[in-house]
Formats: C-alpha cells, structure tokens, sequence
C-alpha cells in the first residue's frame, strides 16, 4: 500500500473505537482511513467479508474498498459518506423528522441482525467493551494534570450512567 497517492484532509476524533481515522483524498474522491494498532489482519478480514454480506442488505454504511497491513498497522480504507453528526443538529430537526431518522436507523438494524455473525467473528459482549471504553476515560482523565472542580461529581455521574445503560441493555436483552 502506498498512502502518498492521498492526501489526508484531516483526523477524526470521534467514534466508538481507538482506532485512528483519517478523511482522505485520491482522484477528487474522499475516503475514509482507518488504522489499527490492536486488530490484526484475520480480524480485518473477517469484518471486511462480514461488510459484504452487509453490502448487498442496502444498508447505509461506508463501503471497505481495501485492507491490509503497512507499518506495523492494519488499514482499512473505507468509502466516504459526507454529512454531519446527529449531536450536534438534532436540536434543529422538528420532531416528525427525529422520528423518522429513528425509524429508518430502526429499519437498518434489523436488516443488519438479519445477517448471523460467523463463530470466529463473537465480539465481547457490550457492556464489557462499553466498560473497558470507560475505564480508559477514567483512568487518561486521572492522569492528566488539568482537573474539574468537583471532579470526583462528574466521574461518580458518568458511573451511574454507564450503570443505568447496562441495566437497560440487560432490561432488553432478557
């Protein structure tokens, strides 16, 4: 993989996982960048077959168009879809469009558990991976030398939150 025939437009900070993200550009297409330092190339591979199969339900999602491993990472690279995050615009939707986005996020996801994960593709469960994410928060935020007041408030906060979502997520999943 030679990445000098990209430009890279900018880093993205955001998403679930601590992969690093990237938007970059080829032929005046935008593509989305993905490297993993804790994935290996099987995993990378599973989830890109696993796309396939996801692919061809029509589901809204960015296409892989390749992986492989460069400098010690896996890559993935990924089509662009342009828009914009829901936090931040929600506020400006009128309610019967929320509702509609709901439901058409509601439509996918069933089309998306349509689709049973191989035996070698079982993720953690999700409230453990959830929790591992909070726990890295926890620990980076003691680490780091700029405090809230009352910080022991927002973490004791965010706990009860985590708690709140996991009893909710059991309440479901029972």
């Amino acid at each position: 993989m030679e990445f000098k025939d990209y430009n890279v437009l900018f880093k993205l900070n955001k998403g679930f996982s601590g992969d690093e993200k990237y938007c970059i550009e080829k032929d005046n297409a935008k593509y989305l960048l993905r490297l993993s330092k804790t994935k290996s190339i099987e995993y990378i591979t599973n989830l890109y077959n696993f796309l396939k199969q996801i692919n061809d339900l029509d589901i809204p999602i960015c296409k892989t168009i390749e992986i492989g491993e460069y400098d010690n990472k896996v890559y993935w690279i990924q089509e662009w879809i342009e828009g914009v995050d829901l936090r931040e615009v929600i506020e400006n939707i009128s309610l019967e469009k929320q509702y509609d986005l709901g439901f058409d996020a509601g439509m996918a996801l069933k089309k998306l558990h349509s689709i049973k994960l191989p035996d070698h593709f079982i993720l953690e469960p999700w409230n453990v991976r959830y929790n591992k994410k909070i726990d890295l928060k926890i620990k980076n935020y003691n680490n780091c030398h700029l405090k809230y007041n009352n910080h022991d408030i927002c973490i004791t906060s965010l706990l009860l939150d985590f708690y709140h979502y996991q009893s909710f997520a059991l309440f479901f999943n029972s």
